[in-house]
């Protein structure tokens, strides 16, 4: 079944079946963690090396070169949006535009939860980058594009949470 036709998007044909994305939001330092979902097990010492080797062969290359890299038998589609880099790395055929198109997706849903969103905001709400990243990827495959749908229930959440806490300090 393909997810995204489900969805009403055509962004990318998956297979739920198969497991296939590495996802990660980096600053412009090279090894800064910021938001990361793996879809593949790989042990962490090979993994820890791969994104370093991978970080590292983005931030070397140009704004004039393409933005799709072939590395030890991955690919890898990546992008640049101020200091912050974008990288999705994966193993089959999945179409690299509809990965870009994910990308871009993904950085305006982003800003618009975080109004301009920057590294600091990342960092400092690493719980709710995951989250949204989440609602955008499950079990590797592309599920949702719509930023209504993805940031309705973190919105959701931010209501209970403050309705919770309003209502705990009347109770006082």
């Amino acid at each position: 079944a393909d997810r995204s036709q489900e969805q009403g998007t055509e962004v990318v044909a998956c297979k739920p079946s198969v497991q296939h994305a590495q996802v990660r939001a980096d600053g412009e330092q090279a090894g800064a963690d910021e938001a990361e979902l793996n879809y593949e097990w790989i042990p962490m010492q090979e993994r820890c090396a791969l994104e370093a080797e991978i970080i590292r062969k983005c931030l070397s290359r140009n704004e004039t070169q393409c933005s799709f890299v072939e590395y030890r038998g991955y690919k890898v589609i990546y992008r640049r949006y101020a200091s912050l880099f974008f990288i999705v790395g994966m193993k089959d055929n999945m179409n690299e535009l509809g990965v870009l198109e994910f990308i871009h997706a993904l950085v305006e849903t982003l800003d618009k939860y975080f109004e301009s969103v920057c590294e600091l905001d990342i960092m400092f709400n690493l719980e709710k980058a995951h989250f949204i990243l989440e609602e955008m990827v499950q079990n590797g495959c592309i599920f949702e594009t719509n930023k209504a749908n993805i940031l309705k229930p973190i919105m959701l959440m931010e209501k209970a949470s403050d309705d919770s806490v309003f209502s705990s300090k009347i109770g006082r």
